[in-house]
């Protein structure tokens, strides 16, 4: 259960975030969330990994969806890719660009959550000299 809320919280403030601030402010989102979460390790990462996957593959297909010839404009920028794939490569383009942004998504949150265990880990016991 923590892990949906974590992903719904997740997607809810990356898409916040980048209304308002450049592309490279989902990371600090997904940092803070993974922070706030109390996640551990790898379910933190898969957290941030699916959000921002969900989220940037989603907007990426809904652009390339509106009619835009700006999706097949880009895949002819790669050389050999709009020759290789043909019309196949907008959809390429459009896992890329979710899979680049959910490896950083991922990073950023079990980079939080990593911080906040640090944190809140016990620091450990200083051995007292013993007196002779």
């Amino acid at each position: 259960m923590r892990f949906i809320i974590t992903l719904i919280i997740l997607i809810i403030a990356v898409a916040a975030a980048q209304l308002y601030f450049p592309w490279w402010s989902m990371v600090i989102a997904c940092y803070v969330v993974g922070g706030l979460a109390g996640m551990r390790g790898w379910s933190s990462f898969v957290a941030g990994f699916l959000g921002v996957f969900l989220l940037w593959g989603g907007y990426a297909f809904f652009l390339s969806q509106q009619g835009s010839t700006l999706p097949m404009k880009m895949a002819s920028i790669f050389n050999n890719l709009d020759a290789t794939f043909g019309d196949s490569s907008v959809y390429i383009l459009i896992l890329a660009t979710a899979l680049m942004g959910a490896l950083l998504g991922g990073m950023a949150t079990m980079t939080g959550s990593f911080g906040r265990n640090m944190l809140r880990s016990k620091s450990p016991k200083v051995a007292q000299a013993e007196t002779v």
